[in-house]
């Protein structure tokens, strides 16, 4: 059973690629017409046309849907058939204590960590100065399918409280993690205006190439007034604390739907249709509808006690084995990957940086790439989890606070840019730019590793410091009983 199970991963996998490849290929053979500005652009014909690699993935797709229906069907009626009663699982139909706390999953805190690196390598390696290096552009598109989801996943799984109720708890929770935006807000603020900026323009001579460089990493204006800054888009990857808050607000009331994921995924779906000025508030709704399947299905493995069918899965040796498979087939797709991750794929992936397109060319099939990523981030994050190590590490005791490093981090991207370190010649535009040698690349690479790092492990240092501390207070409290 476990074998079977480990084997439609694959397959869920291989369909997804293909699901994202057919879309893409449809997309790019009916062209594009950009206007005078970057952001004008319509489409030549919204007929059926396709590009070579359409045909074949959509073979090996529909072999895959095949395979998946068949093994699906074998493992239910056959396989399971053959199966004595006890031997189903049990937990899936017995009550979960929705107000404990569960149990610290070791192979989760180590892909939390795994995921907290990849985020801070993908925005300090990851800029106009490399985006059109090959290895750079493949990362990038395992990062958007893997990162975020992952992060959403896990944050809805570790939620303490029942997610059915909005109680007093949840309330300080949501309150915290919104006065935490702010001040991270604010903080990201006022390093921008007096640290970024004028050490930028200190460093390039040349006031419009310091310009282009300000306004590729500076998402505000010179026009906005701090007001408008404090409580407008947010901070590039803070995002992500906004859109905890209304998860957390929603999760109560979503819970009590009788289909919360299913739901939650057609939402995901239908807001690639929304225009964009939807997505131009105050508040950055794009991405949290974006995310939201994600966080539904970590609320919804831990209330009907998915998380221990899945682990017994996921540990299993063909499981394991089958996770290998699965991640080696999405890195392959990726470095062969025919497309521009940010301005094709982009399009199924990021829901609210591509409105600008759908919002003059919406057509009704583009749901069906949203599923594919799905598709491709649920088999991949799986197979990561499937093989990452259940036992207690120092990456697991550091991985605890993973929020610290992945809201600090960006600091370090903007001194580097700062400094001049990605200058390779003058940026008159950002789709110019002068490309880093490959040595920059690399040094850049393992200095965020270093920095990931650092800003983990002083987590960690923390927190062993108060364990001992504790200890040292238990083993005192003994003596004087004594």
């Amino acid at each position: 059973g476990q074998a079977l199970g480990g084997l439609n991963m694959i397959w869920v996998m291989i369909l997804g690629i293909s699901i994202l490849t057919c879309c893409t290929s449809v997309w790019r053979a009916q062209g594009l017409e950009i206007g005078k500005f970057r952001f004008e652009i319509r489409r030549k014909t919204t007929k059926f046309r396709y590009e070579e690699h359409f045909i074949p993935f959509a073979v090996v797709g529909c072999i895959s849907a095949l395979a998946m229906v068949l093994t699906s069907v074998y493992h239910k009626y056959v396989h399971d058939g053959k199966a004595s009663p006890e031997g189903v699982v049990s937990g899936l139909s017995s009550q979960v204590d929705h107000n404990a706390r569960p149990q610290r999953n070791h192979s989760m805190d180590h892909m939390k960590y795994l995921l907290t690196q990849m985020i801070v390598t993908v925005h300090m390696c990851i800029n106009d100065a490399t985006n059109r290096q090959g290895i750079w552009i493949s990362y990038l598109s395992v990062v958007a399918v893997t990162v975020v989801p992952g992060f959403a996943l896990m944050s809805g799984y570790h939620s303490p409280q029942n997610p059915s109720q909005l109680n007093s708890r949840r309330l300080a929770r949501v309150l915290m993690m919104a006065v935490s935006y702010y001040i991270c807000q604010s903080l990201y603020i006022l390093f921008t205006e007096h640290a970024f900026i004028p050490m930028t323009r200190a460093t390039f001579a040349d006031t419009a190439n310091a310009d282009v460089w300000i306004n590729s990493f500076n998402p505000f204006s010179k026009d906005q007034i701090l007001i408008d800054k404090l409580f407008g888009t947010a901070f590039w990857h803070l995002f992500y604390l906004q859109s905890l808050v209304v998860w957390s607000l929603l999760s109560p009331f979503w819970m009590q739907l009788r289909y919360p994921v299913t739901l939650s995924i057609v939402v995901s779906c239908v807001a690639s249709y929304l225009k964009p000025p939807i997505f131009e508030d105050f508040f950055d709704p794009a991405k949290t509808l974006e995310y939201l399947p994600w966080f539904v299905i970590g609320l919804s493995m831990r209330r009907y006690g998915y998380d221990k069918s899945l682990k017994s899965l996921a540990k299993d040796k063909y499981a394991t084995k089958a996770a290998i498979v699965t991640v080696c087939c999405y890195l392959a797709w990726n470095l062969a990957l025919p497309f521009s991750a940010v301005d094709e794929l982009g399009i199924f992936v990021w829901i609210g940086r591509s409105t600008r397109i759908k919002a003059r060319d919406i057509q009704c099939w583009y749901w069906i790439g949203r599923f594919g990523v799905i598709f491709c981030s649920l088999s991949f994050l799986f197979a990561i989890y499937s093989m990452m190590p259940s036992r207690r590490t120092y990456f697991s005791h550091a991985a605890k606070g993973a929020l610290i490093p992945y809201i600090t981090h960006f600091v370090f991207v903007l001194l580097l840019v700062a400094t001049g370190w990605f200058y390779n010649g003058p940026k008159v535009k950002p789709e110019n730019t002068p490309q880093l040698p490959a040595w920059k690349s690399l040094v850049t690479f393992l200095f965020s590793i270093v920095t990931c790092h650092f800003l983990f492990g002083k987590r960690a240092r923390q927190k062993d410091h108060r364990k001992r501390a504790k200890e040292r207070g238990k083993e005192r409290g003994k003596e004087r009983e004594r």
